[in-house]
């Protein structure tokens, strides 16, 4: 049974697998580390430590006990802003959850029980694995409601936020 849980902490343990799952998504473009004065993999995860601590709303997914997301970020008049999420591999070793009949009932289920009526989450652009899930999503009819973009270059950076209304 697939589980949502707002959290205010996380262990070491669970932040370690979630890490080792999706690295080398976030090593290929989906997380912005030039931003940021991180290089080496300690570096990284400490970064991430630390901007999980500071965010007001955070929340976990599980399945059966198995870890399968951390994300975070904020919550405004309805407004989820996701800006940071761990996506984990379920106990088979595949993300294919995200595509699950039960996962998107418990998603649908918590975003109403947390009064969200609109998530926005901001990707680095095409080509990159939070935002070409994000659109495989919304063409498998996986995502509720309207859907929209917003495309923005800064320099050498696309990125794109997706929005999903409720």
């Amino acid at each position: 049974m697939i589980n949502f849980t707002v959290v205010t902490s996380f262990t070491d343990a669970m932040f370690d697998a979630l890490y080792a799952d999706c690295i080398a998504d976030m090593d290929a473009g989906s997380y912005p580390w030039h931003f940021f004065s991180v290089s080496t993999q300690d570096e990284k995860k400490a970064h991430l430590k630390t901007t999980f601590n500071e965010a007001p709303f955070m929340f976990t997914v599980d399945e059966d006990g198995h870890h399968l997301m951390l994300a975070a970020g904020t919550i405004t008049n309805g407004v989820f802003e996701w800006y940071l999420g761990l996506i984990g591999q379920d106990v088979a070793g595949s993300k294919s959850w995200l595509y699950r009949a039960d996962y998107q009932a418990a998603r649908n289920s918590f975003w109403s029980s947390q009064s969200i009526s609109e998530w926005r989450v901001e990707t680095m652009g095409s080509g990159t694995a939070m935002h070409d899930h994000m659109l495989s999503a919304r063409d498998a009819n996986t995502i509720p409601g309207t859907f929209s973009s917003i495309a923005t270059e800064e320099g050498p950076v696309s990125q794109t936020e997706l929005r999903f209304i409720v």
